[in-house]
């Protein structure tokens, strides 16, 4: 049963609220990465919502900026994950693309610190951050990167881990061919990260056949267990694209999976992993019965996938 709908009490155009959002208690966060100071201002402010469930009814509390200066197309707000007080956000864009975590105090106002480059002394730069995620004190999130000169770089993973209230960056992943095509859904549950990497050519099959690559976590710090795929039919499958996980379960998405019926072409696919131990299986698949491309994205939460 709906039981709200919140419209934003400040929209200029193309505002993109609601672009992403998630719970976090009480409070709910939404992005609106394309946010402007005013209808007529062409710089993208962009802006984080904070509404609050206060006598029965969601209010808003709280909106998050950039520091003044930095307005130009930031998207800020594009993915955000929130859990416990905190929440990553991401603002993928140039000039000033960059990991937000922000806080939550004990009067209930949230703010945020940038956390460092994610591409730091690696020799590349970040070309666009892809969804994030978080777990206790633990962040990841995915990047597409580039090269000294501007040629694409190796699709790219990387951790945050709070060590003592000064987060640092802790580890770098590449993908393990090198390829230039992004890490995309990152996702983190007990100690344990899955990076989504669609274009991986990861079987002889090759072709943006996809895979999911499984790390275990010690302090943020990343020790590589598998590379999994799950081939359908014809390649492309893109198996990775999106990620969720809960628990010792993940679902993930091959939107280009043909599955083995008449004219089974892009029906997109959907796979359930269970993990035993530090290894993670397939166990069961559920597709489409038309030419959808989908499931584009999936959740767990306890006994429920959507």
């Amino acid at each position: 049963v709906q039981e709200a709908k919140l419209v934003m009490a400040d929209p200029t155009v193309s505002d993109r609220f609601a672009f992403s959002l998630d719970f976090d208690g009480q409070d709910l966060l939404i992005g609106a990465r394309q946010n402007r100071p005013s209808a007529v201002s062409p710089s993208q402010r962009v802006a984080v919502y904070v509404y609050r469930f206060l006598g029965g009814t969601w209010t808003a509390v709280q909106k998050l900026v950039p520091p003044a200066g930095i307005n130009t197309g930031t998207q800020m707000g594009y993915a955000l994950q929130a859990e416990n007080g905190r929440a990553v956000i991401t603002a993928p864009s140039s000039p000033n693309r960059a990991v937000h975590l922000a806080t939550r105090d004990g009067g209930g106002l949230w703010s945020y610190i940038n956390l460092p480059d994610p591409t730091a002394g690696s020799g590349l730069t970040a070309g666009f951050l892809n969804f994030p995620d978080l777990d206790g004190d633990t962040v990841a999130v995915g990047i597409t990167s580039f090269r000294p000169g501007g040629a694409s770089g190796p699709g790219m993973a990387a951790t945050y881990f709070n060590n003592g209230g000064t987060w640092l960056l802790v580890s770098q992943i590449q993908r393990p061919d090198g390829d230039g095509a992004p890490a995309a859904a990152v996702r983190l549950a007990n100690g344990y990260l899955l990076v989504g990497a669609p274009q991986d050519d990861a079987s002889p099959k090759a072709f943006n056949q996809g895979s999911i690559l499984s790390y275990s976590l010690t302090n943020g710090v990343t020790t590589p267990r598998q590379r999994l795929w799950h081939g359908v039919g014809n390649v492309p499958d893109y198996l990775g694209e999106e990620t969720a996980i809960s628990g010792d379960w993940a679902l993930v998405t091959a939107e280009g999976a043909d599955m083995p019926v008449a004219n089974g072409i892009d029906l997109g696919e959907a796979y359930f992993l269970k993990r035993n131990g530090s290894v993670w299986n397939f166990v069961q698949s559920a597709g489409s019965t038309a030419e959808t491309d989908t499931p584009q994205g999936v959740q767990l939460f306890n006994d429920l996938a959507f």
